[in-house]
C-alpha cells in the first residue's frame, strides 16, 4: 500500500511539471519504485522494480551507468561503449550493420533498456516492447544542462540517484567555474575538423565549444549540421585554434595552404580532445569542455579557479571509463583516449583509457608548430605540434587506447607546488615517530 502512495505522489509531481516524473530540486529525495517517465517516444515508461539487468543500446548511456555507480547493473552494451573499465565482460548487443540487435538484447532480458537518441530505431524499439521489455528512449541531448538533466534521469530509471546526484552536481559546478571564466573574455575563432568534415550551428560540439568560450569557425560561416568545410571558408575565417579529436591518426590540421596560413597552425594551437567525451553527451564532457576554457582563457580559467564552486565529495566515487554515443549527429562510439595539445600514436585494439585530472591549472600554452600525432579510432590528417606546458597545483595524464587506425597516448605535464614537497617532509617526520613509538 505504501508504495502504491509513493507512486501516486511521483505521478502527481509527473504530471505538474509536464509530464515528466523528474524531480525539481537540485537532488532527488525519492528513488523508490515503481516510477513513471514519459520518454521521447511520447511513451508512458513505467519501471516496475528496481532494475538488476540493464541494456544500454549507445555508448553515452553506459558512459552515464559507469559515472553514477551503476555499471554493475549493466549486462549488455554496444561495441562501442567497450572503452570503458571493465565493459568489455559485458555482452555485445551490436548488430552486424548499425546500431543494436533486437534478438541479442531480447536474449538478456533485461529489465530496462536505455536507448539514447542517437540509437533510436522506431521499428527495433517497438520490437522490444512487444517482446514485454521496458524501453525508455531519452531525448535529444541540445546542451551541457540537457546532459546533468539526462545523468539525473538515468539515476533515477535504475536506482541510482545518489550517485547520479552527486555526478550531476560535479558537473553543474564545472560548468558553473568554466562560465565565470570566459565570461567578458574575447573568444577566439575555433574550427572543429575531422576527416574534413566540421560540427555547425545545432551540433553538440559548437554547443561545447561555445559553453568553452570559443566562437564557432563552422557556426559563423552559417553550416549547420556536419558538413564538409571546404578551403575558402577556412581561409575566410582564420581560425585561432583547431581542434582534432583522438580518431584522427594525424593529430594534425589538413596539410594544405588554406590551413597553413591560419593564424592556428601558424602560432602552433591545435587542440587533440578525446572523441568519446566530445561526442557523446554523457558525464564526462566536462572533460573536453574543461580543457578548451583552459587552454583558450588559461588565466582567466585559473583565476575562476582559485576560488572555485563548492563540490560535493562522493562518498563512493564513480568509476573511470570512456566515452559515449554521439547523441547528436556525430557517430556513435569512438575509441578513447583523453586529452590535449600533444599525443604520441600507438596501436591497440581496445580502449582501457586511465584520466586523472588536474585542479587548479594555470594553461600557459607553449606551441610548436611540429607535427602532434594522437590517438585515433576513426579520422584523418597532419602537421602542427602543439606541446602545452601549464604552471598548475597538480598533475594530469591521460592515457589510452582506442580501436581504430591509430591510438596514442597522450600526456599533459603540470609542475607540482612547493607545498606538497613540504608536505611530503612532514609526513616522513610524523611516519619516523610513529615507527619509533610502535617500536
Amino acid at each position: 500500500m505504501r508504495r502504491h502512495l509513493l507512486a501516486a505522489v511521483v505521478l502527481i509531481a509527473a504530471l505538474a511539471t509536464g509530464g515528466s516524473a523528474v524531480a525539481t530540486s537540485t537532488t532527488q529525495s525519492d528513488c523508490t519504485f515503481p516510477v513513471t517517465f514519459t520518454d521521447a517516444t511520447g511513451t508512458e515508461v513505467t519501471v516496475a522494480e528496481e532494475p538488476r539487468a540493464v541494456v544500454t543500446t549507445n555508448p553515452s548511456a553506459a558512459q552515464t551507468t559507469w559515472e553514477i555507480g551503476a555499471r554493475e547493473k549493466v549486462v549488455g552494451l554496444t561495441q562501442f561503449a567497450t572503452y570503458l573499465e571493465n565493459a568489455s565482460s559485458r555482452a555485445n548487443v551490436s548488430s552486424g550493420s548499425f546500431g543494436f540487435s533486437v534478438e541479442k538484447v531480447v536474449g538478456l532480458q533485461p529489465d530496462l533498456v536505455l536507448v539514447p537518441n542517437a540509437s533510436h530505431f522506431p521499428e527495433r524499439v517497438r520490437q522490444l516492447r512487444a517482446a514485454g521489455l521496458t524501453v525508455y528512449v531519452f531525448p535529444l541531448a541540445e546542451s551541457v544542462d540537457d546532459v546533468v538533466d539526462k545523468t539525473r534521469r538515468t539515476g533515477r530509471l535504475v536506482g541510482a540517484c545518489d550517485g547520479a546526484d552527486e555526478t550531476a552536481d560535479r558537473m553543474d559546478a564545472e560548468f558553473d567555474t568554466v562560465r565565470e571564466a570566459v565570461d567578458g573574455e574575447e573568444r577566439p575563432r575555433v574550427l572543429y575538423v575531422f576527416f574534413g568534415f566540421t560540427a555547425g550551428e545545432g551540433t553538440f560540439v559548437d554547443e561545447l565549444i561555445t559553453t568553452a568560450g570559443g566562437r564557432n569557425v563552422a557556426a559563423m560561416a552559417d553550416i549547420e549540421g556536419y558538413k564538409r568545410i571546404n578551403d575558402e571558408t577556412v581561409l575566410a575565417f582564420k581560425p585561432e585554434w583547431i581542434v582534432l579529436n583522438t580518431d584522427d591518426p594525424d593529430g594534425a590540421p589538413p596539410r594544405r595552404p588554406a590551413y597553413n596560413d591560419t593564424p592556428a597552425v601558424e602560432d602552433g594551437n591545435v587542440l587533440v580532445l578525446n572523441a568519446n567525451y566530445l561526442s557523446q553527451p554523457a558525464p564526462r564532457i566536462v572533460q573536453p569542455v574543461r580543457e578548451m576554457a583552459r587552454t583558450f582563457h588559461p588565466a582567466a580559467y585559473e583565476a575562476a579557479n582559485r576560488t572555485p564552486t563548492p563540490t560535493p565529495t562522493p562518498t563512493s566515487p564513480p568509476a573511470s571509463g570512456g566515452s559515449d554515443d554521439g547523441d547528436d549527429e556525430d557517430d556513435d562510439d569512438r575509441s578513447p583516449s583523453s586529452t590535449a595539445r600533444s599525443a604520441s600514436s600507438t596501436d591497440t585494439p581496445t580502449p582501457t583509457p586511465t584520466a586523472t585530472s588536474t585542479a587548479t591549472p594555470t594553461a600557459t600554452a607553449t606551441l610548436t608548430p611540429t607535427r602532434t600525432t594522437s590517438t585515433a579510432t576513426e579520422n584523418p590528417t597532419p602537421t602542427p605540434t602543439a606541446t602545452t606546458t601549464s604552471t598548475p597545483s597538480s598533475q594530469s595524464t591521460a592515457t589510452s587506447a582506442g580501436t581504430g587506425a591509430t591510438d596514442g597516448t597522450a600526456t599533459s605535464s603540470e609542475s607540482t607546488t612547493p607545498g606538497f614537497t613540504a608536505a611530503l617532509a612532514v609526513l616522513a617526520v610524523l611516519l619516523g615517530t610513529l615507527a619509533r613509538r610502535r617500536g
